[in-house]
Order: C-alpha cells, then sequence, then structure tokens
C-alpha cells in the first residue's frame, strides 16, 4: 500500500506540473483567436481572452501550492514552489515535497537548455539521461491555455469577487483522456480522467491569475485518486536567472 500511495502521489505531481504551472508560450497569441466553449458566456470568453493575452507578455513567474490526495481512504498532503523562466530561453526550478503520513519525500528538479537535474537523497545533483522535451523545460507551461487545452473545455463561467474575477472551468473527461493521456502527457501510465475543474482567481487590473484552485478526480493502476490543489501565483517577471547546478560527477 505504501508503494501505490508513493506512485499515486508521483501522479498527482505530474499532473500538478501539467496544469499547475498555468502559462502561455508561443502558442498564446494563436490561443487567444481560437473558438471559446460552446457554453461560455460572452463575459467569461472576454476575461478567459483577457487572461491569454496578459500571459503572452509574462516572461517569467513564481508560484507556490499545496494539494491533498486522497486514494483507498488515505491521504497525502504535497507542497510545491517553482521559479518559471519562458521568454527567451524556456527553465525552471521546482522543489516538491509530500507526506504520506508514514514518510516525507522531498524531490527537486532543475531544467535548462535541454538538460533535467534531479536531487538525489543524498544532496547531490545528477543530470538525467537524453535531452528534456520542451514540455519538459517548460514544465507543462504551454499546456493550459493553448487551443488544444480549449478543446477539452465543457464549460466557463465568471463571476466578480470582491475587486477579482473567478473564472471557473470545467473539462470534458472523455475530450481530455483521448487528447492528453492517450498521448501520456502527464506520463502516468493506466490514468483516466474522471473529473477535473478550475477555478481561477483573476486580478482585474493586470488579467493575470492570482491563485487557481483545482478538483480532479482520476483513476490510477485500478485504484481512484481525488486531488484537491491550491496555487498561488507569487509575482511575475522578477526571475531573471535559472542556473545549472553543480553536477556530481
Amino acid at each position: 500500500m505504501k508503494k501505490m500511495v508513493c506512485n499515486l502521489a508521483k501522479t498527482g505531481l505530474a499532473l500538478a506540473i501539467y496544469v499547475g504551472s498555468v502559462g502561455i508560450g508561443a502558442s498564446a497569441v494563436s490561443a487567444a483567436a481560437a473558438k471559446p466553449a460552446a457554453t461560455a458566456s460572452s463575459a467569461a470568453v472576454v476575461a478567459y481572452d483577457k487572461l491569454f493575452a496578459a500571459f503572452a507578455k509574462v516572461n517569467s513567474y513564481s508560484y507556490k501550492a499545496k494539494s491533498t490526495m486522497t486514494t483507498a481512504g488515505q491521504k497525502t498532503q504535497m507542497t510545491m514552489e517553482s521559479d518559471i523562466i519562458m521568454k527567451p530561453k524556456p527553465a525552471f526550478s521546482m522543489k516538491t515535497s509530500f507526506n504520506d503520513g508514514t514518510q516525507n519525500v522531498t524531490q527537486e528538479i532543475i531544467s535548462v537548455g535541454n538538460k533535467m537535474y534531479i536531487k538525489t537523497p543524498d544532496g547531490e545533483w545528477v543530470a538525467t539521461p537524453g535531452e528534456a522535451s520542451n514540455e519538459d523545460q517548460s514544465a507543462g507551461a504551454d499546456n493550459i491555455f493553448n487551443k488544444q487545452f480549449k478543446q477539452v473545455i465543457d464549460k466557463t463561467e465568471v463571476k466578480k469577487v470582491g475587486t477579482d474575477q473567478e473564472i471557473t472551468i470545467t473539462v470534458n473527461p472523455a475530450k481530455y483522456n483521448k487528447l492528453f493521456l492517450a498521448k501520456g502527457e502527464e506520463g502516468s501510465g493506466d490514468a483516466e480522467t474522471k473529473k477535473l475543474q478550475m477555478k481561477i482567481t483573476v486580478d482585474t487590473k493586470t488579467s493575470l491569475p492570482k491563485k487557481m484552485y483545482m478538483i480532479s478526480e482520476m483513476t490510477v493502476m485500478g485504484q481512484t485518486m481525488k486531488t484537491e490543489m491550491t496555487y498561488t501565483y507569487v509575482s511575475y517577471n522578477k526571475v531573471k536567472e535559472i542556473k545549472v547546478p553543480n553536477v556530481s560527477q
């Protein structure tokens, strides 16, 4: 059971990287012109497209996240913090830790250029074999706000919350699984999404996200995993450099 929980937690981490690194790369411009979801209100379309356009101007950002994953009645707590550079050259650093009630697991990852580096339990950095893909280098930064993701949206709503806007996005699980999981985007193996919804709090002055709350339900290796995640976007355009770590020989 302990091994199963660790594997599920890692799947949750992959999903977190995928949907949590909310960014716009070169695809942002074309994304803004894509057709909105059929059930979206005109106000939601305007708010959503403003978010696209604002992110198109972002070069870097930082965020922190917390999540709770539940499977077979067992809860796993996870925290994440990450610095991401999207332009001019993609790079990111990420630190994650999760606890299943019996053990703490911490992982640090850095990706610069076409190489990815992982910090081992003994504190040494090692380069992963081969080259990092574009998805790895941007930590999934192009995966949310683009034409492909718009294809899997069932419903988009917007409402005023104080001085901010809250955009709610409901994903069609069947379309999502076909477009993304079938390609192994999350690296989760035998996984199927049953539910995925995001509520994004947007600063009305900048049209950039301040927070995102996500709920999801997946089946992974025959087990149901329910996840709640909250992301707080700490800053924009403050990350100037992510350095390659000193790698052990």
